[in-house]
C-alpha cells in the first residue's frame, strides 16, 4: 500500500494539518523540498520567520541549489528511498511549490499531486515558487474551507477512496 504524493497549496492552506489528519488513519511520512534548504538558510541567519521577504530568501536560495547541483530534488530522492525500503510508512507526503518540480517528482517517484485548496488566505506573490502554485494540474484537490471538523471529514474521505482504494 505505499504511496506517493506531492502536496502543494498556497501558504497556510492547510498542508500540514491534512498529513496531520491523514495519520489517523495511516502511517504517514511527511518531508518537503526546502528542509534541507531551510538548514542551510538557518546558517546564514534565517530565523524561521515567513515574512515575504523569509519565503523569497527560501525561494531564491533553493532555486540556486537547484541550479547548483540539484540539492533538493537529490535530497528528496534519498528520503523516497528510505520510504520505500522501510516497513514503518504506508504513505509519502512530499510538499513541493514549483510546478517543475513537482512534475518531476511524480515522473522520478510515480507520485500523484494533491492540491490543498482553501480560499480563506490568501496567494502570496512576493516569490516565484508561492506565486506559481496554481500552474499545475492536480490528480486530486482537496477543499479545506470549513471548520477542521469538515477538512477531517473531507481527509478521512480521501484517505478511504483515493489511498484506501
Amino acid at each position: 500500500m505505499k504511496k506517493i504524493y506531492i502536496v502543494n497549496g498556497k501558504p497556510r492552506a492547510g498542508k500540514d494539518t491534512f498529513a496531520e489528519l491523514l495519520s489517523k488513519h495511516c502511517r504517514v511520512f511527511k518531508y518537503s523540498s526546502v528542509d534541507k534548504v531551510k538548514q542551510i538558510a538557518a546558517k546564514c541567519g534565517w530565523d524561521g520567520g515567513k515574512t515575504d521577504k523569509d519565503r523569497k530568501f527560501l525561494a531564491d536560495l533553493k532555486r540556486v541549489t537547484t541550479e547548483f547541483n540539484d540539492m533538493s530534488y537529490n535530497d528528496v530522492a534519498e528520503k523516497v528511498a528510505y520510504f520505500l525500503k522501510t516497513d514503518f510508512f504506508d504513505v509519502m507526503l512530499i510538499d513541493i511549490r514549483e510546478p517543475e518540480e513537482i512534475e518531476r517528482a511524480i515522473e522520478g517517484y510515480g507520485a500523484e499531486a494533491i492540491y490543498i485548496n482553501n480560499v480563506n488566505v490568501p496567494m502570496i506573490t512576493s516569490n516565484e515558487s508561492d506565486a506559481n502554485v496554481n500552474n499545475f494540474v492536480y490528480d486530486h484537490v482537496i477543499a479545506n474551507d470549513g471548520t477542521l471538523d469538515d477538512f477531517a471529514e473531507t481527509v478521512k474521505e480521501f484517505y478511504n477512496r483515493i489511498v484506501r482504494g
